[in-house]
């Protein structure tokens, strides 16, 4: 007896003790049935046959702090409904948790009803069967009789749990509705439509989307993805009550892929020597193109199906309909395939106008420099108009040398006081980002503006800068001087260009067929397209042969082959060697452009012999 009570007794003090939430149970009375049941705080004794749910006991709260821990929770006190639906935090996840809570403890109270709604009618006493003299009106009033009574103790068994959920629900919709007062909207459309839209690595549809899609406070990836297309993305940051607004235009995917990011190539990141060599690169990937698309024609060609030649059982009607459809299909396809050729040419060049304009920008940059010991010259004094002639001049700087001749305003009281020989003037240059290269080194000459000032005060300056003569003749001083002074003049400025070219747009789908009149306009427009392109191939070529004459001249002249050689033994100088260079320079930019008006006529020439052979395919066709 005594171990039975050392046992129940650890038993009762290891249920006391545990750290386990302590879950509710139903209590039994003498005979083992379940006692009326009635809400209670405290935790009930384990009965024999314990029911387990419980509509207070939660999960432990979450690691992050939040009112949640405050709500009775983890004391397994009933939900602290008010603090539970207060509107006090900005987080989505903290509302989500809050509605899982109060969700959990309105199935367990439905379970509750269910259970006292069975042990109810257990208590109830059993209804008689029908008697063997009762009748049928006396047995149907006593049925009707048993099941009121049955409703009404049901009822007071459970009517506290009733209201409880009644709590319950009307706390969860107020957590709901402060949930979504969070979430934000978008509404998605493209160009073309029928995109599929991912938001987060899921598909929500496809595009149009035009009835709001809900987004919870946070950062979220958008991506469009069509067939043939390029994928456009953002990311889209979600806060209370922003309604967003999509409207993505698709590019098509290109045909070539020489140059493959333009958005990447026409960034504004890099020097005026990175946007140059980013210009030839689009230059050499013009050429490039050129012979792919020659290949991609041919490609074309050779993988089209041929036409079935016309059956035993087939009409000559029914042969021609069917040989319009396989020609009008070809040459749909081909077209496609030159607007798209078409298309990634504009775009090489519109990139190649953006970053020309970004080079203008760079060296219309002015750049500011103090000057520590310019050499300054005052001349006369004009009293009458209280100036004195001036002169600032660094004409030994390998830097910034500059010459500034002009007129200083000075006021005559302070003019008195002013030692010439050290006038004590503060001397700023300002130039503009664009230096004469001397071999490695660079020069600034493109002088803006001159200030002075002298104690804190500033003074107006009347005058222009002169050419550092010992530059002057120096090669490409001329053109380099022209260029310097169109920006300094504002004639050549940056238009603030920015990469996003007007390209063809596809096709629509084709009509109908409805006469028969298009094979004789398509042959007319084809052999006009390639007379006028075999006009250019042949002008093309007649400007190059014009050009290599004029080069073949002038490098076989004998001045010139003199002068050569005595470059080469190093013995050239002076000014036979300046003209020497100036020569060779020519015949640089004569090659160049030689070879330029050759892959023009190559260009030409090719386009002119694919539109020739169409125009013949359609002549025997038709």
């Amino acid at each position: 007896m005594k171990k039975i009570s050392c046992l129940a007794f650890m038993l009762l003090a290891s249920v006391v003790f545990s750290e386990e939430p302590i879950k509710f149970k139903l209590i039994t009375d003498s005979t083992g049935a379940p006692a009326p049941v009635v809400p209670v705080q405290a935790p009930a004794a384990p009965a024999q046959e314990p029911i387990k749910f419980n509509p207070v006991s939660q999960p432990a709260a979450p690691q992050k702090p939040d009112t949640v821990q405050k709500l009775g929770v983890a004391s397994n006190r009933p939900l602290d409904l008010v603090a539970l639906s207060a509107k006090d935090t900005a987080s989505f996840e903290t509302y989500s948790r809050r509605v899982k809570l109060v969700n959990d403890s309105i199935e367990a109270t439905h379970r509750l009803v269910g259970a006292l709604e069975a042990k109810t009618a257990r208590d109830m006493p059993k209804l008689e069967p029908k008697g063997e003299f009762e009748t049928t009106a006396e047995y149907e009033a006593r049925v009707a009789k048993w099941n009121k009574e049955l409703a009404e103790k049901r009822e007071r068994d459970t009517k506290s749990y009733w209201l409880r959920l009644q709590e319950l629900e009307k706390a969860k919709k107020k957590i709901e509705e402060n949930q979504v007062s969070l979430l934000s909207s978008v509404t998605i459309k493209s160009h073309p439509a029928a995109a599929s839209v991912w938001i987060n690595r899921e598909e929500i549809g496809a595009t149009p989307i035009d009835d709001p899609y809900d987004l919870i406070p946070g950062s979220h990836k958008v991506i469009i993805r069509k067939e043939g297309y390029n994928p456009w993305d953002t990311t889209l940051l979600a806060v209370p009550g922003a309604k967003f607004k999509i409207n993505a235009n698709l590019e098509e995917t290109d045909l070539h892929n020489c140059i493959y990011d333009f958005a990447k190539i026409s960034k504004k990141d890099t020097t005026v020597e990175g946007y140059e060599y980013r210009i030839d690169l689009l230059e050499a990937c013009k050429v490039q193109v050129a012979e792919d698309m020659k290949q991609i024609l041919e490609d074309f060609a050779n993988s089209y199906p041929a036409l079935e030649p016309q059956r035993p059982d087939e009409t000559p009607d029914v042969f021609n309909k069917r040989r319009d459809m396989w020609t009008r299909e070809g040459m749909r396809q081909v077209n496609e395939l030159q607007r798209k050729h078409k298309n990634y040419l504009d775009k090489l060049d519109c990139t190649a106008k953006v970053l020309k304009d970004y080079i203008i920008a760079t060296q219309s940059t002015i750049i500011s420099e103090p000057l520590l010991a310019p050499k300054i010259e005052l001349g006369p004094y004009d009293a009458d108009k209280q100036q004195f002639e001036f002169i600032a001049q660094d004409t030994a700087s390998e830097k910034s040398p500059f010459y500034f001749k002009g007129r200083i305003g000075v006021p005559r009281d302070t003019a008195k006081l002013i030692n010439k020989a050290a006038p004590g003037f503060l001397t700023n240059l300002q130039y503009i980002n664009f230096p004469f290269k001397i071999d490695s080194a660079n020069v600034n000459l493109a002088m803006s503006k001159l200030t002075l000032s002298r104690n804190g005060q500033d003074l107006k300056l009347d005058g222009s800068f002169f050419e550092i003569e010992r530059y002057k003749p120096l090669p490409g001083y001329d053109a380099w001087k022209l260029h310097a002074d169109s920006l300094l003049s504002g004639k050549l400025k940056a238009q603030g260009l920015a990469l996003g070219c007007k390209l063809l747009p596809p096709p629509p789908p084709p009509p109908e067929d409805t006469t028969k009149i298009w094979p004789t306009v398509a042959k007319i427009a084809t052999f006009s397209a390639a007379a006028i392109f075999g006009g250019l191939a042949v002008y093309k070529h007649l400007d190059a042969q014009e050009k290599n004459d004029d080069y073949n001249d002038r490098y076989n002249d004998p001045g010139y082959q003199e002068q050569s050689r005595k470059n080469r033994d190093g013995s050239l100088a002076g000014a036979d060697k300046l003209n020497y260079d100036l020569e060779t320079n020519k015949l640089k930019s004569l090659d160049k452009s030689i070879k330029d008006d050759e892959s023009s006529r190559n260009i030409f020439a090719g386009v002119a012999g694919g539109l020739l052979a169409a125009g013949i395919v359609l002549t025997i066709a038709f």
